[in-house]
């Protein structure tokens, strides 16, 4: 009698093991892609809001006006290009060298749009911490049409929300 184990796999289960694991690489890698995207978008969502946030307490802080200006051109609605907060001392709407850069956020490395609904690219906080008119950024993804995307609104007071939006 042989008494002999083997141990191991035959080249036919490894084959089989190798196919499984490719199909439900196949399947898992577009949900990977699309947790990866909605992640970028809530991180950018975040940043925009935490900078909102900061320029409305620094201006009942310092009972100055602070400035949230778009990186883009002054007629550019588009704030995926990154944006500035600063305490805008002599109210001329530019950053000058004696005022105080509290923020600076570059541009988005992805397709990630951010617009403002208003065509604005300069919000003002005034010293109790209102905007003065509502404001309406939206935020999507440029590649994908009718995909979820993020609207933020900032009311009057200066508060801000986060709600979701279909993007077109």
């Amino acid at each position: 009698m042989n008494n002999k184990t083997t141990s191991g796999l035959t080249l036919v289960e490894l084959v089989i093991t190798i196919a499984v694991a490719g199909i439900l690489a196949g399947l898992a890698i577009p949900s990977f892609r699309d947790m990866i995207q909605n992640n970028r978008m809530a991180s950018h969502a975040n940043e925009l809001v935490s900078s909102v946030n900061l320029a409305r307490n620094e201006a009942v802080k310092r009972g100055v006006q602070v400035k949230i200006k778009a990186a883009g051109t002054a007629t550019d609605n588009e704030w995926g290009k990154g944006w500035k907060v600063w305490v805008d001392d002599d109210g001329d709407g530019t950053i000058n060298g004696t005022e105080v850069v509290l923020r600076d956020v570059g541009e988005f490395n992805s397709s990630i749009e951010l617009d403002s609904t208003g065509n604005t690219s300069l919000f003002v906080y005034q010293a109790d911490g209102s905007l003065g008119a509502a404001q309406t950024l939206r935020l999507c993804d440029s590649t994908k049409s009718g995909e979820k995307g993020r609207e933020i609104t900032i009311a009057p007071s200066g508060r801000v929300s986060v709600s979701d939006y279909t993007c077109s």
